[in-house]
């Protein structure tokens, strides 16, 4: 599996086959940008996950997490024309 392999969601870079969804390598997106069922979440849902990713682990307050997320989200190719 290539290291060059990044989520189209958020970036994250997918190394394993626990890093996708149901460890199914061919998808494109990571196991925290996904649904139960495997399917990619929406632009909202991963946005309050990457939120609050950013708050717990940077430390971030809610509204400089938000903005912070919106705009890295927005660099993927999942979300460049939301």
């Amino acid at each position: 599996m290539s290291d060059e392999m990044r989520c189209i969601s958020c970036g994250m870079p997918m190394r394993e086959s626990k890093d996708f969804p149901l460890e199914d390598t061919e998808k494109e997106y990571c196991v925290y940008c996904t649904r139960a069922d495997g399917s990619l979440k929406s632009f909202e849902e991963a946005l309050q996950g990457m939120k609050q990713f950013l708050i717990h682990t940077y430390n971030m307050d809610v509204d400089d997490a938000g903005k912070k997320a919106i705009e890295d989200l927005k660099k993927n190719p999942a979300w460049k024309d939301v």
